[in-house]
């Protein structure tokens, strides 16, 4: 490229400065893309580009620095009428707007939460299944969500009042402190809950998904009467592959098996039979949109199994 301080701005050097942002920016592919409608236009071969073209490229390349990093280009953008010189800078830091594309400055939007709730009556041993689907409007919509920082959440639980046996309140730790809530992102998973017995494969994210179920965790009670009781949660989606993208939902399913006998041992022989409810709500927190319009749509929860 001949773009540099002392030279000539050509426009085969502006137009591939376009490029490189707007598979970014624009619409992209696989996990690259944010969606953005207000992309960066190419000149004509031999054009000037004008100091507008200049001023509108450094502010995009703002926004999109500021989404991933926290900080813009520090870049001043040429003035209408003053010569237009070579930038030193502005070629690393179009890079780094392409390198650093699945950052984001440690903030997402605001979560929506739905509550999802069914009774569990059964007699040891039994498994429970829930299901939760999350639904895009289009393939290229569910990219833009996890490629600009969106992430889709299980967030499981008994709800307070639920527990009145001890191997019910040996759920409710179960379910709230030892999974929590079961983070998605773009490539990778992680729950927000601690302790239990605790088999998990973190490195399954959105572009890891398959149309095979495939476990993200499973977890198991430290409590000595019940280290039989278990929660496993799998994940998939509408796809054969989902690689380079194409899903449109995801799947989770949450199997809670009581496996550790009813009667208590601590109670005197009383049976602590499950009799109570279970809640596996999704939490959708889409990507941040001071810097980046919610180029991903709606994005729609519901509970297929319970």
């Amino acid at each position: 490229m001949s773009y540099a301080s002392g030279q000539t701005i050509a426009a085969a050097d502006y137009n591939s400065f376009v490029s490189t942002f707007n598979a970014v920016w624009g619409t992209g592919s696989g996990n690259s893309g944010y969606g953005q409608s207000n992309t960066l236009s190419t000149v004509a071969a031999n054009a000037t580009v004008s100091a507008t073209e200049w001023s509108t490229m450094i502010s995009r390349l703002n926004s999109a620095l500021t989404h991933q990093a926290g900080a813009g280009s520090g870049i001043t953008a040429p003035v209408t009428g003053n010569v237009i010189t070579a930038i030193s800078t502005l070629s690393q830091k179009i890079t780094d707007s392409s390198t650093n594309r699945l950052n984001f400055n440690s903030t997402r939007g605001t979560p929506a939460t739905s509550n999802y709730d069914a009774t569990w009556t059964s007699a040891s041993p039994t498994t429970f299944q829930q299901a939760r689907t999350i639904t895009f409007a289009s393939a290229d919509q569910a990219r833009y969500f996890f490629n600009a920082g969106g992430q889709i959440g299980i967030a499981l639980s008994v709800p307070a009042g639920g527990s009145d046996n001890n191997k019910e309140l040996d759920w409710t730790t179960l379910t709230g402190t030892n999974v929590g809530t079961l983070n998605i992102r773009h490539a990778d998973n992680g729950r927000t809950g601690t302790g239990g017995t605790l088999t998990a494969n973190t490195s399954i994210g959105f572009y890891q998904l398959t149309s095979t179920d495939q476990q993200a965790l499973s977890i198991a009670s430290t409590t000595a009467a019940y280290t039989l009781n278990t929660i496993q949660v799998l994940v998939k989606c509408n796809v054969a592959s989902n690689t380079t993208g194409g899903a449109t939902v995801i799947t989770v399913t949450i199997n809670n098996t009581d496996g550790s006998t009813d009667d208590n041992s601590v109670g005197a022989g009383t049976l602590d039979q499950i009799n109570m409810t279970m809640r596996a709500a999704v939490v959708i927190t889409p990507p941040e949109t001071t810097n980046l319009s919610a180029s991903w749509g709606t994005v729609t929860p519901a509970a297929s199994v319970n």
